[in-house]
């Protein structure tokens, strides 16, 4: 059979969520609206991962962990997979119970297209600022100074996304983010710490 009409319809739809988290990047009011709160548009989010590869293997090439990763090809592959699925499943699995204490387990749906979605962007705005340390040969206070620029704009990204995904205030959307960034902290401190270990014998 042809499936080409299915293909052609699951790409309009991944770059129907794509433009939406873009217009979410941008404060475009309503663009929320894009994202149907259903658990079909949630679970076919997880496409994003598809699209965000590209981006995250470009930044595993460019990064400091490629050159000072003490681990041979197979293993250090491994933990980069084993890091990729684990930032696509653990803050969704966390969020569903939190969105239950904060009462909005009704708009959970929505808000994890839109994360899920954002992801996308996120993952670009990391590799340019990759890119931007490595074209420039930043080192020291510029280069820390571009990834805290960096880190600042991927979580205020984050908070509108709460708040308008969830519809929380300030506060507890910027609680939320910042309790993620906390849990990303954390995964990628051990993903580096598994690349740089001495391999077993």
């Amino acid at each position: 059979s042809d499936r080409r009409p299915a293909i052609r319809r699951h790409v309009m739809n991944g770059l129907s969520g794509l433009f939406t988290a873009w217009q979410l990047f941008l404060r475009k009011p309503g663009a929320i609206s894009g994202l149907d709160n259903t658990v079909d548009t949630a679970k076919f989010s997880f496409r994003a991962a598809f699209y965000a590869f590209p981006f995250y293997w470009l930044m595993v090439g460019i990064g400091p962990e490629a050159v000072a990763s003490t681990r041979g090809l197979l293993q250090t592959t491994l933990i980069h997979a084993v890091f990729y699925f684990l930032i696509w499943t653990m803050w969704p699995l966390v969020m569903w119970h939190l969105s239950r204490l904060v009462n909005k387990r009704d708009r959970f749906f929505r808000y994890l297209a839109a994360y899920n979605w954002s992801m996308v962007i996120q993952a670009a705005i990391w590799l340019a600022s990759s890119a931007i340390i490595l074209g420039f040969g930043l080192t020291g206070s510029a280069a820390r100074m571009t990834t805290v620029l960096t880190i600042c704009i991927v979580v205020l990204y984050h908070i509108h996304i709460l708040r308008e995904g969830l519809e929380l205030g300030v506060m507890p959307a910027a609680a939320l983010a910042g309790f993620k960034l906390i849990l990303y902290q954390i995964l990628l401190g051990t993903h580096q710490a598994a690349l740089l270990q001495p391999p077993s014998p």
